[in-house]
């Protein structure tokens, strides 16, 4: 059985349950108790064979001392332990070796001090088992940027959206000759082609603003009411887009594009956006695509990336953009 989250809290309440033990656990009962649990945290019920392999597997994944006692004529569970609790049991040898490995990629995303952080957690994790983990060979590297200018803002921005925190800040597009002071309140960050942004409000709007982190000349906290984020939705705000340019009124539309046999294998193994859908094939090997984006630099400059062997079809705007694109380009060889 995987160690889903599903299962994590299903044994969570059955642990609860025999920590209880001035109450008698019949089957019925446990069953009762895990789906009125589930149900509240909005999780489908599971049946009475899902809650026998639950209980299988918690004695084979924890170790948990689960017995089966006669109470007249009700067979009932408990565990042998009266101490014992899942929540009691300490990390193995092993497990710290996952989370190192886990800490070698995280590692990688540059800039931030949250990884040194982690290191003296894990350290201290070693230190309570017999022996520290072996050191273990690089198994997953990612493609080396070059550094973005910038990436030194990402420990206070984050540690301002963790903390409610309003920043002063300072900001300079590219467009602009000066820079602008305001105040800000940070929600949420996000990378793009090892490029970060962060996405809030500034004070007094009533929405997002997006900041690229390297036009930020400087900040720092500033005492004053944080206000909470009522502006948008973190999990969902950028579904429908490629990169992070959302306009205000942006509208979702339906990309069509053609693309010829020798790039079809290329984009169809990495779709250009989670909404890509084949939509037909030739007898040729041609396709053609559909995917459900907003029109912006970012998807455009993908587009143009991925070369003449794909062409949009609609919509028209679009379209038209590609093709001026293309004709700038050209004349500027």
């Amino acid at each position: 059985m995987p160690l889903n989250k599903s299962f994590q809290r299903r044994i969570e309440v059955l642990d609860a349950c025999f920590r209880r033990r001035q109450r008698i656990w019949t089957i019925d009962a446990l069953l009762q108790e895990v789906n009125e649990k589930l149900e509240g945290m909005g999780v489908s019920k599971i049946s009475r064979r899902s809650l026998y392999d639950d209980l299988k597997e918690m004695s084979l994944t924890y170790d948990a001392p689960i017995e089966k006692y006669q109470s007249g004529k009700l067979t009932c569970y408990r565990y042998s332990n009266p101490d014992f609790s899942i929540r009691n049991l300490p990390l193995k040898q092993e497990e710290v070796g996952y989370l190192r490995d886990a800490l070698d990629i995280l590692r990688q995303v540059q800039g931030f001090q949250l990884t040194k952080e982690l290191e003296t957690v894990i350290a201290k994790l070693e230190n309570t088992i017999a022996t520290s983990v072996e050191k273990r060979h690089q198994i997953i590297q990612f493609e080396v940027e070059t550094l973005a200018t910038g990436i030194q803002w990402l420990d206070d921005l984050f540690n301002a959206i963790k903390g409610k925190t309003v920043l002063g800040l300072r900001y300079k597009p590219f467009n602009r000759e000066d820079a602008t002071d305001y105040e800000y309140h940070p929600y949420l960050l996000k990378e793009y082609r090892n490029r970060w942004f962060v996405i809030g409000r500034k004070e007094g709007r009533s929405s997002p603003t997006i900041l690229a982190l390297d036009r930020i000349m400087k900040l720092k906290p500033i005492q004053k009411s944080f206000e909470p984020n009522d502006l948008f939705d973190p999990e969902t705000y950028f579904n429908n887009v490629v990169g992070v340019t959302l306009m205000k009124d942006a509208v979702t539309e339906q990309v069509r594009m053609q693309v010829q046999p020798d790039l079809a294998p290329y984009v169809l193994t990495k779709p250009i956006h989670s909404s890509q859908r084949l939509i037909k094939t030739s007898s040729k090997g041609v396709i053609i695509l559909e995917i459900m984006v907003v029109n912006n630099y970012e998807l455009r400059s993908l587009l143009l990336g991925l070369g003449p062997r794909l062409k949009v079809l609609k919509p028209k705007e679009l379209r038209e953009q590609m093709k001026a694109m293309y004709q700038e380009g050209l004349e500027a060889y």
